[in-house]
C-alpha cells in the first residue's frame, strides 16, 4: 500500500453521487513515522449532501487524538451513534455541519465548512505546515526532558548541599565573614625595607608573623 500525505486533493471530485457507508483505510506518514488509520472520504460526504436532496445525516469523529503527531481536524471517521464520542462529534447533513462538544454547540453552513476544508488542505501541502505537528511534539519533548533533568538535579543538590542546611547555614555565613575581614592580612611586611638591614628587616618580619598568629589565635 503506497504512502500518502495528510493534505488531502480537494479538487478531484467524486465520480458518483453514491454516499460512501463505510470507511477507508489510508496510510499517513510524517517523515520516518509511518501509520495506517480508518478514515472517511469526507470529500465524498460533502459532495454528495450539496448535490443530492438527502434528508439524512451521519456522525462522525475524530480519527485520530489530539495528542497524535498525524492529528489533523479534517480527518473523520464514520461511526454509528452508538460508538458517537459524545463530548466532540459532528453531524454532517443538506443544511451543514452540526459540532457537539461538551456544553458547547456550534452550526456552520456547509460551504463555509467545505470553504474550510479546502483551505486546510492548499495549506497542508506547504512544508512548513505539514511538518509543524512534528516540530510542536519535538519542542514539547524537549522541553519536558529539561524540565525533569533540572527536576532530578534540584533534588540532588537538596540533598547533597550542604550549604542550604539550616543547621550548617550559620556557621558556613560567619566562616564567610571572618575570611573576608582576615583577607587583607599579609605574612610579610615590606613597608621599609630599602631602609633596614638584615637583622631588622627580620625582626620585622618575626613581629609581622608573631601579630598575624596572635589574631588568627583569637578567631
Amino acid at each position: 500500500m503506497s504512502c500518502q500525505k495528510l493534505s488531502i486533493n480537494v479538487k478531484e471530485r467524486p465520480k458518483n453521487s453514491q454516499l460512501e457507508l463505510t470507511n477507508e483505510r489510508r496510510v499517513l506518514q510524517r517523515g520516518e513515522k509511518v501509520i495506517e488509520i480508518e478514515v472517511c472520504d469526507l470529500e465524498r460526504i460533502l459532495f454528495h449532501f450539496k448535490s443530492n436532496n438527502d434528508p439524512g445525516f451521519v456522525y462522525l469523529v475524530h480519527a485520530l487524538p489530539k495528542t497524535s503527531p498525524f492529528f489533523s481536524p479534517f480527518l473523520y471517521k464514520r461511526v454509528s451513534f452508538e460508538k458517537v464520542d459524545k463530548h466532540n462529534y459532528l453531524t454532517i447533513s443538506k443544511r451543514g455541519v452540526l459540532q457537539y462538544t461538551k456544553n458547547h454547540m456550534q452550526f456552520t453552513k456547509l460551504d463555509e465548512f467545505r470553504s474550510r476544508y479546502e483551505a486546510h488542505s492548499s495549506l497542508m501541502k506547504i512544508k512548513v505546515f505539514n511538518r509543524y505537528p512534528m516540530w510542536k511534539m519535538f519542542f514539547y519533548w524537549r522541553k519536558t526532558v529539561t524540565w525533569k533533568k533540572f527536576i532530578a538535579a534540584r533534588k540532588f543538590l537538596e540533598g547533597n548541599l550542604f550549604v542550604i542546611r539550616r543547621h550548617l547555614q550559620e556557621a558556613l555565613l560567619k566562616i564567610q565573614v571572618l575570611l573576608v575581614s582576615k583577607s587583607s592580612l599579609l605574612f610579610f611586611n615590606n613597608s621599609r625595607m630599602e631602609k633596614l638591614d638584615l637583622v631588622e628587616f627580620l625582626k620585622m618580619q618575626f613581629n609581622q608573623n608573631e601579630r598575624l598568629f596572635n589574631e588568627l589565635t583569637e578567631l
